[in-house]
């Protein structure tokens, strides 16, 4: 997990990245193959938060189960290759990130969009984007949006 530097360390002296890296580190070296993490990154800044899902990539990559429960909508978009949601007690949804954060139903579930899927709707709302257009949810896929559907 790239924290031996830390080893003689006081928990008090660690950053919060640092911390959780050392909480990920105790689950992880009990070789589980799965982990469940609970907002790991919500207190954390961005520097800490690309810092623990870098390591999470990493254990994914090598073979390790992770969920995630997670407000951070572009961070999921971002890290995970299935997303749940969970809505008023039960799951409402299970599918890709393409998928989930590209449903109208969103805001129905209480759940936010990404930026850029806020940005398409309001551009649809405007007249300004198709309404058929896909609605992107990460900012290449924005970029391929409005610069193929807004020029046309």
């Amino acid at each position: 997990l790239r924290i031996s530097h830390v080893l003689d360390a006081s928990p008090y002296d660690l950053s919060g990245g640092q911390q959780q890296l050392v909480a990920i580190a105790s689950m992880v070296v009990l070789r589980t193959p799965v982990l469940v993490m609970d907002e790991p990154t919500s207190q954390l800044d961005p520097a800490g938060t690309r810092m623990v899902f870098e390591v999470l990539a990493s254990l994914r990559d090598a073979g390790c189960t992770i969920v995630v429960l997670e407000h951070k909508v572009e961070l999921l978009r971002e890290h995970c290759d299935r997303v749940a949601v969970i809505a008023r007690e039960t799951i409402a949804a299970v599918g890709s990130p393409r998928e989930i954060f590209s449903d109208a139903r969103m805001s129905d579930w209480g759940v936010g969009e990404t930026r850029f899927t806020t940005a398409a709707r309001r551009a649809r709302d405007l007249g300004v984007l198709a309404a058929d257009a896909p609605l992107p949810v990460s900012l290449d896929e924005a970029v391929h949006t409005f610069g193929t559907e807004v020029s046309a």
